[in-house]
């Protein structure tokens, strides 16, 4: 972490210690890398992964949870049939914790399945608590007749020892602190959510692919999107996005499943909305709508939402504003920009990622060199995020 996010964190937890036992725990996210499965291979039954994971808070236990389903570009699919999980909590390096499920070694979630929480996993001794900013590893084997369950927007962190072995004859090696087969840098599985009792916020996110930086180029970054790589050093980050996915299709019946981990957060970040504007021609009062629709779903939650990034054309690959043409949904996106700048009802605050992104502000191009695509941000853009955004913004949670 930067001297800065140290100096805020620690400001932070000066504060939230002299609260005390006033701040009432609750279940919530504390690793910082989890996400959804947006992906099915059939014709693979079986995948053995180990996963790098973060905490930020110290806690007594920690519970893992699953669940069997994915997303789709339009909202969320069952896994198809029976889906066997074992895993193993893996800290400090050669020490594995087996993680259990109502006494079992194995959890079997039926298809469609939302979330089941494992029995919480207490620490190995001489620990008494999991601490705070240790690096874990969460190693999981998934079986299924119907095919596994990834990711492919989010790569594997290889400095941190992620593997990823897709074969149907990948073996356990959840318990086995030898095993180090796969690949680095595969599209991962893993649990859809680690929660423990915290005081500390956490933060869910949800949004499409700008904030899952599924365009992505390099997987040698511990976080990927817009807002993930600012908190994720700070609080626990659960990422609920979904590429191409639309703030209509997440506010209608495409975010049915993923309800259930919303009750693990204390804040949310909503940035859906460029899709609506792309595909469909939705005004900035249409997506505002769907927005307040959204965070309707846990309006206990401290919402934030983030400002809309441009989307344009270019002739030289975007090393210049010059050669940038705007498109259609321009004034539609200043308009929405504009809305959420003068604070929008049911919200906290807001993100301002466009003014981090565009050459100035409502010019409606893009930074040169900031963008490879028009629509998503580079590595360097996506960075620019994770130094810029100000996330002093959550606030300590209040007695």
């Amino acid at each position: 972490m930067s001297a800065l996010t140290n100096m805020l964190t620690s400001a932070f937890d000066q504060y939230q210690a002299t609260r005390g036992a006033a701040i009432p725990a609750y279940l919530g996210q504390v690793g910082c890398r989890t996400f959804i499965p947006d992906t099915i291979n059939p014709s693979i039954t079986r995948q053995m992964n180990v996963r790098s994971e973060f905490l930020r808070d110290s806690v007594p236990y920690l519970q893992l949870g699953f669940g069997n389903f994915y997303t789709t570009t339009t909202g969320e699919a069952n896994g198809g049939a029976v889906r066997y999980i074992t895993a193993g909590i893996e800290f400090p390096l050669g020490t594995i914790t087996q993680v259990k499920f109502d006494g079992s070694p194995t959890l079997a979630l039926a298809d469609g399945v939302d979330k089941v929480l494992s029995d919480p996993v207490l620490p190995p001794l001489p620990y008494i608590s999991w601490p705070r900013t240790a690096q874990i590893w969460i190693r999981t084997l998934q079986e299924c007749a119907a095919g596994i369950i990834f990711s492919s927007s989010y790569k594997a962190y290889g400095l941190l020892l992620d593997r990823t072995h897709t074969s149907n004859a990948a073996v356990d090696g959840t318990m086995d602190p030898a095993w180090s087969g796969g690949s680095l840098g595969g599209n991962p599985f893993g649990p859809y959510c680690i929660v423990g009792p915290t005081t500390r916020p956490s933060i869910v996110s949800v949004h499409d692919s700008r904030g899952n930086g599924g365009t992505m180029t390099s997987n040698s970054t511990t976080y990927t999107g817009e807002v993930q790589g600012a908190f994720g050093p700070r609080f626990g980050f659960m990422d609920l996005s979904r590429g191409t996915q639309q703030a209509e299709q997440i506010a209608g019946a495409g975010f049915t499943k993923r309800k259930a981990y919303l009750i693990h957060a204390s804040h949310g970040i909503c940035g859906a909305g460029v899709n609506d504007m792309v595909t469909n021609g939705r005004t900035a009062a249409q997506v505002a709508g769907y927005r307040q629709t959204i965070i309707g779903f846990a309006p206990k939650l401290k919402w934030l939402e983030t400002t809309i990034a441009p989307v344009t054309t270019s002739t030289d690959s975007w090393a210049t504003t010059a050669n940038q043409t705007v498109t259609s949904i321009n004034a539609e996106r200043i308009l929405f920009n504009q809305r959420v700048r003068a604070g929008n009802a049911g919200f906290d605050g807001f993100i301002d990622i466009a003014d981090l992104l565009e050459s100035a502000r409502n010019s409606g191009f893009w930074k040169p060199f900031m963008t490879g695509d028009g629509l998503h941000a580079v590595n360097a853009g996506y960075a620019l995020c994770d130094t810029g955004i100000d996330t002093s913004i959550v606030r300590p949670l209040a007695a």
